[in-house]
């Protein structure tokens, strides 16, 4: 049901819609009538209810919303304005407030100490997960640390990268007026000086993939950086080519990264192993070090293509994230069918209300690539559209207003599990992973976090207690950390 007026502007004329499910019998349509012209007799309100012609009354409709809109845009540029002047990192991420009311309790730290890192998850963030909520940062960055740091082996974890929710933000956020910045300095490196201490201990260009949630205009979609440091596409024969009988000889990246199975209830033998070492300066979930890239360069001369199969990885792929068409078939029925398999450097943005392109936001992942490479190997490289190609995989869509954060979780999860076996541009996942699934991952995360909870509890309570200072006249060093401490716990909108 809608109230309103047909222009707030230029009219006191107010209405009321009801839109009935299965609409409304003759028998049923003259009882309604009957009560809304009591209605108005007791209101004194003559000619109530008129009746409108179908077309005139969808008029008066789309006049509405167009006057509703117009007006929302208007408080918003004034809101705009507003931040403007006091200019907020942040702004964007506190669109809407969370409906979480009472005492704010921290229910545990991830990863606990001694690990490095640890961030607090609060009951407030826990209030993100009831159905219809809308997930913050905390969530998003706590499940995604959690799978990199309990899903993943020690070799698969230092395969891949994963920033922190406010890595992109910090990156393209809006210059404050008059602040000391190098305005001499092209966009590209001023907008680089803002991250530039987030990678002090890893290397990207030896990572297979970088996964970079965002947040923009108060909904979540996730970019995925694939091959960073390949110049070209290169082929390897596919094992699996009409039903071949092993999977051994499979490529690292068709490998799945994390262990078969949803595992949530089975964590690791070691989970803190390979650890990533927490960012004063920034919270980012990442692994540092690895190995060497598989290839740092195009397929080895002595391979032999033919122009078809090379076309076919680079045409199909657009330019500045494109949707891949409906009729491709889904990468996993595909995979038998190809003779070679592909991996190539480009950037997937998935997102689960499909809309416009995200080429923006390709455009400055590949602007921030090129000048991360100047200032880490000290020499120039393109990273255009040419070389880094952009493409919007078709990936399972959510059927609300509400989930995308969850998506993008199980987006990142679902790479894990059941990665992306070629890179043949466009990419078909719409059938990535089954659609109830999504009925019950909010519940899952909130019971992984109640139960890391009751056991950091119960770890507490088992701490033997510290024994005394050996020399009561020397005074007790406690270490401390230069961390400054997390930034606030926003709430973010789908």
């Amino acid at each position: 049901m809608k109230r309103g007026s047909p222009c707030p502007s230029e009219s006191d004329e107010k209405f009321i819609v009801l839109i009935f499910e299965n609409g409304l019998v003759m028998k049923e349509q003259a009882i309604l009538e009957d009560i809304l012209g009591e209605i108005g007799r007791t209101n004194n309100l003559s000619n109530f209810p008129a009746k409108l012609p179908f077309e005139e009354a969808n008029i008066r409709l789309v006049n509405y919303n167009k006057a509703l809109k117009q007006k929302e845009e208007k408080v918003h540029s004034c809101i705009i304005k507003e931040l403007d002047n006091n200019c907020d990192e942040d702004e964007d991420m506190t669109d809407l407030q969370p409906t979480f009311s009472g005492p704010i309790v921290k229910l545990m730290v991830y990863p606990p100490p001694p690990a490095k890192g640890g961030m607090s998850v609060t009951n407030e963030d826990l209030h993100c997960l009831n159905d219809g909520e809308f997930l913050n940062d905390v969530i998003i960055d706590f499940y995604l640390k959690y799978l990199v740091l309990e899903k993943l082996k020690k070799d698969d974890a230092q395969r891949i990268h994963v920033f922190s929710s406010f890595f992109y933000k910090r990156l393209n956020q809006r210059e404050r007026r008059n602040a000391p910045d190098a305005t001499n300095l092209p966009i590209q490196k001023r907008k680089h000086n803002r991250v530039k201490t987030w990678t002090r201990h890893v290397d990207l260009f030896q990572k297979d993939f970088i996964f970079v949630p965002i947040n923009e205009s108060a909904h979540w979609y996730l970019a995925v950086i694939c091959f960073p440091g390949l110049t070209g596409p290169v082929y390897e024969q596919n094992p699996l080519y009409h039903g071949a009988p092993s999977e051994e000889n499979l490529p690292d990246h068709c490998r799945p990264l994390s262990p078969d199975g949803d595992g949530l209830d089975e964590p690791s033998e070691d989970p803190l192993a390979g650890a990533p070492e927490s960012e004063p300066s920034a919270k980012e979930t990442a692994t540092d070090g690895g190995p060497e890239a598989p290839g740092t360069g195009p397929a080895e001369p002595e391979q032999q293509y033919t122009s078809e199969m090379i076309n076919s990885c680079q045409d199909e792929c657009s330019d500045d994230g494109a949707l891949a068409e409906d009729a491709l078939g889904s990468e996993a029925s595909a995979l038998a069918g190809r003779l070679n398999l592909c991996k190539q450097p480009c950037i997937l943005t998935m997102d689960s209300l499909r809309g416009p392109a995200r080429s923006t936001v390709v455009k400055t992942l590949r602007e921030y690539l090129e000048v991360e490479w100047e200032v880490r190997k000290g020499t120039r490289r393109s990273f255009g559209k040419d070389v880094m190609k952009g493409s919007s995989p078709r990936v399972p869509q959510q059927d609300n207003f509400s989930d995308c954060g969850v998506y993008v979780l199980q987006y990142v999860e679902s790479f894990f599990e059941n990665p992306i076996p070629s890179f043949h541009l466009p990419v078909n996942l719409s059938e990535w992973f089954p659609q109830p699934r999504m009925k019950t991952k909010r519940e899952e995360i909130k019971e992984l976090i109640l139960k890391i909870k009751e056991q950091q509890e119960v770890d507490k309570r088992e701490e033997p207690v510290p024994a005394p200072p050996s020399s009561p006249g020397e005074p007790e060093i406690e270490e401390t950390s230069g961390s400054t401490g997390p930034p606030p716990n926003l709430p973010i909108s789908p």
